[in-house]
């Protein structure tokens, strides 16, 4: 039905915008698990200002910087300190996730009341027929994103970069700008999503809210190495993975299966 298609569609458009970043990470032969507690701490940080009083707008681009911030850590541990990018990713998470958590002691800080009012809440609402426009931005986002990927030097670096570093290296190019860019790229992505989620889902700041997107995040990037540049994660291949993954839970939830059997199909 119509409506069943919208609600697919609304659960795919901030999930994929979640990950587009993660994406290129991935590309890049690097990772980054830090991206759910990065939603995570953008939510309490939005939740927490904005019921102190703070514009909506104001309290949105603090919960993004914070996200950013995160996104630096991780870029600073992997090419300034050398280390690994799924140990220096594994790092910033937790200490990510304790500092959502330090905003209310654990518990989520609810908007319910005013949630409504904002921006974003208002955005998210419309629809195209079918099509709510926070698909239609994840759309239009996947395209810019699949431009820059395709069409410029940047984007060819990022695949260069995971293929050969040694080589792009030698050959002069700056590989510690590229891996700085996409960690921010990643934590920006993470940072609007969990907006998203926040004034729309859950109606409140969810310091544990990345726990549920850590197994279908990777589900995600890696399936979409399928739908398109066999092999290769890209951003276009990840949108369509949203759905695809979206399809299945919704389809399954209204089939009454267990929670368990959800988790079980997307093992398989």
């Amino acid at each position: 039905s119509s409506l069943n298609i919208t609600n697919i569609l609304k659960a795919a458009g901030p999930l994929g915008i979640m990950l587009f970043g993660v994406t290129w990470v991935v590309a890049s032969g690097k990772t980054d698990v830090a991206f759910p507690e990065v939603g995570s701490l953008t939510s309490m940080t939005f939740a927490y200002f904005y019921l102190a009083g703070t514009s909506s707008v104001l309290a949105g681009l603090f919960g993004i910087g914070v996200g950013l911030v995160m996104g630096a850590v991780s870029a600073f541990l992997v090419i300034k300190c050398k280390f690994h990018p799924l140990i220096s990713t594994i790092a910033v998470s937790p200490a990510g996730g304790a500092l959502a958590i330090s905003y209310s002691g654990g518990s989520a800080i609810k908007l319910s009341a005013i949630a409504n009012k904002t921006f974003i809440y208002g955005i998210c609402q419309w629809q195209v027929g079918p099509f709510p426009v926070i698909f239609i931005i994840a759309v239009g986002l996947a395209r810019v994103m699949w431009f820059v990927q395709e069409k410029t030097t940047f984007g060819q670096y990022i695949y260069a970069i995971g293929d050969n570093p040694q080589a792009v290296m030698e050959a002069g190019v700056a590989t510690w700008k590229i891996d700085l860019i996409l960690y921010l790229v990643s934590a920006l992505c993470a940072s609007f999503a969990g907006l998203v989620y926040t004034i729309t889902v859950y109606t409140s700041g969810q310091p544990i809210m990345g726990t549920s997107f850590f197994l279908n995040g990777f589900t995600i990037v890696f399936l979409g190495a399928l739908a398109i540049k066999l092999g290769k994660c890209n951003v276009l291949g990840t949108l369509i993975s949203a759905v695809i993954l979206s399809c299945l839970t919704n389809g399954l939830t209204q089939l009454g299966a267990h929670y368990s059997v959800t988790q079980l199909s997307k093992g398989i």
